[in-house]
């Protein structure tokens, strides 16, 4: 068995921290706390612009930010995230690295059906 060398990228801990901030945004939306999910989109807005690594998840949760205020439901939030990675599939390229089987081997077997709940749990 052939363990694989993991090449180290110097954006990780850029990219998972504004992954981060998204999945907060989700927690204070899911307890109903409007003003803290507003306070840490707006910090993700700040820190991650256009071009920059985790820029991505500026989108996403854009995406969950609009309809969930709109709506006032995370649910209707979480649709119109899962909406926006289906358009932007790149996203799952993020997680690339961490998607291992039980062996500790990575896997091959990337089917989007199955990450699109893992992206908003919350439908």
């Amino acid at each position: 068995v052939v363990n694989p060398t993991l090449v180290p990228d110097p954006n990780e801990r850029i990219v998972l921290e504004a992954y981060v901030r998204y999945r907060i945004i989700l927690l204070h939306a899911v307890q109903n706390e409007k003003q803290a999910a507003a306070a840490d989109f707006d910090i993700l807005t700040k820190k991650y612009s256009a071009g920059q690594p985790g820029f991505l998840f500026v989108g996403l949760a854009r995406a969950f930010m609009d309809a969930y205020s709109a709506s006032n439901g995370v649910t209707t939030g979480c649709q119109s995230a899962i909406t926006y990675v289906r358009a932007h599939l790149e996203i799952f390229r993020v997680f690339d690295i961490y998607d291992f089987n039980s062996g500790g081997l990575p896997t091959n077997a990337f089917r989007i059906s199955d990450h699109l709940e893992q992206i908003c749990p919350f439908t």
